[in-house]
Formats: C-alpha cells, sequence, structure tokens
C-alpha cells in the first residue's frame, strides 16, 4: 500500500497574511473603466488603511479640480458629461483635470478625469445628508485643496459666517 507523502514546506518561508475586506459601509470610491471594476475602501485610521492595502485618492492630486455649479442629470456618461465639459463650459475634457458634477438630490456627485489613456468616471455616494452645492447653472469653479477636502467629507465648499449687528447689553 502507497503512503500519502506530505507537501514539503520550507520552515522560515512567511506566509502572506489574508487580506480583509473591511465592511461594506466604508466603500469610499468605486471606479469602473471597461469592464474593470474596483472598489477602494477606507477606515477611520489612515494606517490602518495603509497597512491593510486599502488605498484612497485625493482627487486633487490627479489635476485641477473644478466644480460644474448647477444641477447636472446623473444619468449622463462619459462622453454626456464631457460635452457639457467642452461646450458649456468651453473647457478641454482631456486637459488632464478633474470635473465634478452633482444631481437634484445633492447626496451624490461624479467625477471625470482623463488620465492620457482614458477616462475615469467616479461616482460618490453619502448615506447620511446632503451637500451644500453652488446653484449657478452658468458657473465652472477651481477649488482648492482644501475645498476638495471638505467636499470629500460632506462639508460645505463656501463656509459662511452670519453678519450680525452690535447690540446694547442693558
Amino acid at each position: 500500500m502507497l503512503e500519502k507523502q506530505q507537501p514539503i514546506v520550507a520552515p522560515d518561508y512567511p506566509q502572506k497574511p489574508k487580506k480583509t475586506c473591511p465592511p461594506r459601509n466604508n466603500l469610499m470610491l468605486s471606479l469602473k473603466k471597461n469592464n474593470l471594476e474596483l472598489d477602494l475602501y477606507s477606515s477611520l485610521d489612515p494606517e490602518q488603511d495603509f497597512e491593510s492595502g486599502f488605498i484612497m485618492i485625493n482627487l486633487y492630486d490627479l489635476g485641477q479640480v473644478y466644480i460644474v455649479c448647477g444641477r447636472t442629470d446623473m444619468r449622463r456618461g462619459i462622453d454626456g458629461l464631457a460635452a457639457i465639459v467642452k461646450d458649456k463650459f468651453d473647457l478641454d475634457p482631456f486637459a488632464g483635470q478633474v470635473f465634478i458634477f452633482c444631481g437634484g438630490s445633492r447626496d451624490r456627485f461624479k467625477a471625470l478625469y482623463w488620465d492620457g489613456q482614458g477616462y475615469w468616471l467616479l461616482y460618490k455616494r453619502f448615506e447620511n445628508g446632503k451637500m451644500s452645492w453652488p446653484n449657478n447653472q452658468d458657473e465652472v469653479r477651481a477649488l482648492s485643496p482644501e475645498q476638495v477636502d471638505w467636499l470629500m467629507k460632506g462639508f460645505c465648499i463656501e463656509p459662511r459666517i452670519k453678519t450680525t449687528n452690535a447690540r446694547n447689553f442693558y
């Protein structure tokens, strides 16, 4: 009778740790290009993100970020959004800049980016709350890195401080 042989394993060979997927509510960004889909997750701890292999994309690192003010039909895809950038605002959608569009519900936005080989269409939906989005339909604004960060976190890009009249105390 033949005995079953045990596989040979080097004793000091480091085993590759298994990557675990964070909970679904930590889905930060879903990227789709052709038939490839890449989901980017984030935890509350950046060190944990680095160690676990999950990445975070800072839109400002891709290029100048522009916000397309007003309401955009979110059913539009890459070609429709690029046409808005080119025809309505006379900007070059192939310039390697990021253009951000928001729909009427203001709880989600799309970002359009040309990387030199193809377009990226990024989509983000806020689970709780809505964004404060500029209303002027005929305007595109360049955002600073701080404003992009505020927008990604769901804050207003134009913090307003209400002024009040001075009043007398007694």
